[in-house]
């Protein structure tokens, strides 16, 4: 976000009716940014709603919990070169099996079923069945990765939210797409397993740059040799989804 994007957004926010924000409020504006409930009218209507974390089509991937390390180059970790830090793999490659396959069907609806609990806890329900099937219509392209929503995906989710505000909910187009700035690699296995019409893909999307995921994961196992202890917490941490997942 550029001075220009905050000017924009402090103008909208101070005649919003509603805004309708994810756990965090802030999101990812750079510390200069103003928090976006400091410039909300006094009518406004805060809702909150979890954060979008589906990992369907990226099982593999973990979002570092808040306030924890993150690594080089993409912000996220991959279960495959953790397990090979860990010494518990000799190498990132994973076979197409009938087992493995069926365990990413079993694990893209854990997601889901996952993103729901969430939700209830919130107090507010975004992926609803209108939401689900809207997502499985867009294939591989309604998640860039696994919290970043493509921009259909997320105003289908905010549709049921802003109904329960008493408004009528409707999508621009085309509409702008606001996380495809950076975009996880679409793998074979994954289209295989849950019957996707998209190519796949094996590099990153980082700006307007294609960053092989070779590089990604030489750059990841050399910062784990720094920090073991991330090894060791991320394991604990997603241990039910390594076992499902056959790494370990």
């Amino acid at each position: 976000m550029d001075q220009y994007q905050a000017e924009r957004m402090r103008r909208v926010l101070l005649d919003a009716a509603v805004l309708l924000c994810q756990a965090s409020p802030r999101g990812p504006f750079p510390p200069w940014a103003p928090d976006p409930l400091d410039l909300i009218g006094p009518a406004t209507v805060v809702v909150r709603w979890a954060r979008v974390l589906l990992t369907h089509l990226h099982p593999f991937y973990v979002v570092p919990p808040p306030h924890t390390p993150t690594p080089p180059m993409v912000p996220y970790h991959d279960l495959r070169t953790v397990a090979i830090a860990a010494g518990l793999s000799p190498s990132r490659v994973v076979a197409p099996t009938q087992h493995r396959i069926r365990a990413i069907r079993l694990a893209a609806s854990w997601s889901m079923a996952l993103q729901r609990t969430w939700e209830r806890r919130s107090g507010v329900t975004a992926l609803d069945d209108e939401a689900l099937w809207m997502i499985r219509q867009q294939g591989g392209r309604a998640m860039f990765a696994p919290d970043c929503p493509s921009s259909l995906t997320l105003a289908t989710m905010l549709r049921r939210p802003l109904r329960a505000c008493g408004l009528t909910p409707g999508l621009v187009h085309p509409w702008p797409e606001s996380h495809g700035h950076l975009t996880a690699p679409l793998e074979d296995l994954v289209v295989e397993a849950l019957g996707l019409a998209d190519e796949p893909t094996t590099w990153w999307r980082l700006g307007n740059s294609r960053v092989p995921s070779d590089a990604v994961d030489a750059a990841h196992l050399a910062w784990y040799s720094r920090h073991p202890g991330v090894v060791g917490g991320i394991l604990a941490r997603e241990h039910a989804r390594v076992s499902l997942l056959g790494l370990a």
